[in-house]
């Protein structure tokens, strides 16, 4: 949970369905490190509010030094090589596929995630190895996972989940896939499915609240270098 209204509404939903929600904030980043304003906090204030108002556990898990050497460093390698990096592709590959013990990680990514032909009882012939070699049993039901673009095509956030294996989709679920951002268009039905309308339905505290924009302006202390989103 970022303290945005998407991964409120993602918490919500699953609520609703039955699952035993937890929530978890990720701090990547500080007000000290970042030598100016971070959000963090405000967000992180926001993110209890609705699990509170939901009813749910949350915690708070420090990823900020995880955060600058696998996701900082690499983008301020690839612009000083005059390459153009996507930061959250990396953040999504090496932190948040991180299971934490849960049985599902849900985000509030606009994405939708579909099984694409699944085999049931296949068997390698006569050839164990094969299968010892991956890891799995001779005899076994497989399933592959297909990212799908989000109902909100404008929204949609597919392409920044590129990175993550089959082994890693099989335990992601992204509640808000099939939801529109906002109610625009006026169709009732369409106004039921949008984020915000349901935000505000059900009292969340960022049902209003500004779209953040991945990354913020930083500078890495020492470096001479900075970058921005």
């Amino acid at each position: 949970m970022s303290g945005g209204v998407d991964s409120s509404v993602a918490a919500l939903l699953l609520k609703q369905k039955g699952y035993d929600v937890v929530g978890v904030f990720m701090k990547n980043w500080s007000q000290n490190l970042a030598g100016g304003e971070c959000a963090w906090a405000r967000d992180q204030e926001d993110a209890r509010k609705v699990a509170a108002k939901i009813g749910i556990p949350i915690y708070t898990f420090d990823f900020e030094e995880e955060y600058k050497k696998r996701v900082v460093d690499y983008m301020l390698k690839e612009y000083a090589a005059g390459k153009t990096p996507n930061p959250d592709v990396m953040c999504n590959k090496e932190e948040k596929a991180l299971s934490l013990g849960a049985d599902f990680v849900a985000t509030g990514h606009y994405v939708r995630r579909s099984p694409e032909f699944p085999i049931s009882n296949f068997q390698f012939p006569n050839d164990t190895e094969i299968a010892e070699n991956f890891g799995i049993e001779n005899s076994l039901k497989i399933e592959n996972y297909k990212l799908k673009i989000a109902k909100d095509q404008n929204k949609d956030q597919s392409y920044f989940l590129w990175t993550l294996t089959q082994e890693q989709l099989k335990h992601c679920l992204f509640p808000i896939g099939d939801y529109l951002k906002s109610e625009a268009g006026g169709a009732e039905e369409q106004k039921r499915r949008s984020i915000r309308e349901t935000a505000r339905k059900f009292g969340l505290p960022t049902a209003d609240k500004k779209d953040s924009q991945g990354v913020r302006v930083f500078e890495i202390a020492n470096s001479g270098k900075s970058g921005t989103d």
